[in-house]
């Protein structure tokens, strides 16, 4: 049991899998455990130093090198805990945590490296970044973040008639680029980027985010659904 544990943790380990390694150990350690302290507070280093990070607190050299102590605490612990610390029967990898499949559409090529490197930062597994404008099937997508961070901000429909006609353009044409793809019947979106009319008539579907803290916590919020909701 203590080998079958210990493997799976590192191969968590080697795909640089850190949430699903703290997912695993709270399914499988007893809480009553002598351990359970001690993972309880590593978790914790783990969650305030991703929080730091999202909320620009520390710079990213910094995380990482959080990120490395908290990997030799993993293995710290993982070599302390004895098969009495364990509960009888050990999850595999299939059964800890799905990871919903994840479609990111940005418009410029700028937006879609920033996107790029913010999931390559987080634990978020089965994400694909494209340019908005590709013409592709929307089957097997449980989640579209629509990267409209280029749009300036447009509170009422109204408010297209004050700003310049090339802004006003890209708004409308946008709009009609996301109602053309939630038609295809996906059931979860995001709209990352500032105040835009469109979605006030849409909340039944689409979450709303304007910086990568509140994105996390709004992806977050719909993985966990997700999971609970499918199972």
């Amino acid at each position: 049991m203590k080998k079958e544990f210990t493997e799976i943790i590192h191969t968590y380990l080697k795909k640089n899998d850190l949430q699903s390694v703290f997912k695993f150990i709270d399914k499988n350690i007893k809480s009553k455990s002598g351990k359970y302290n001690e993972f309880v507070n590593t978790n914790a280093r783990y969650n305030d130093n991703k929080t730091s990070f999202l909320g620009n607190i520390i710079k990213y050299e910094d995380y990482l090198q959080e990120n490395s102590k908290i990997r030799i605490s993993i293995l710290s612990l993982i070599n302390s805990i004895e098969k009495k610390d364990l509960k009888k029967n050990i999850s595999n990898l299939n059964t800890v945590l799905k990871q919903p499949s994840i479609l990111v559409l940005s418009a410029t090529e700028d937006n879609e490296e920033y996107m790029k490197e913010f999931f390559s930062l987080l634990d978020y597994k089965n994400v694909t970044v494209e340019n908005i404008n590709i013409q592709r099937t929307y089957e097997n997508i449980d989640i579209i973040i629509f990267d409209n961070r280029d749009l300036k901000d447009c509170f009422k429909k109204e408010n297209l008639e004050d700003i310049e006609e090339r802004e006003s353009k890209l708004i409308q044409s946008r709009i009609q680029r996301m109602e053309d793809i939630i038609k295809k019947g996906n059931e979860f979106f995001i709209h990352f980027g500032g105040r835009l009319y469109w979605i006030n008539s849409q909340r039944d579907r689409f979450h709303s985010a304007n910086y990568k803290f509140s994105l996390h916590a709004r992806l977050s919020e719909m993985i966990d659904f997700i999971n609970r909701y499918k199972t």
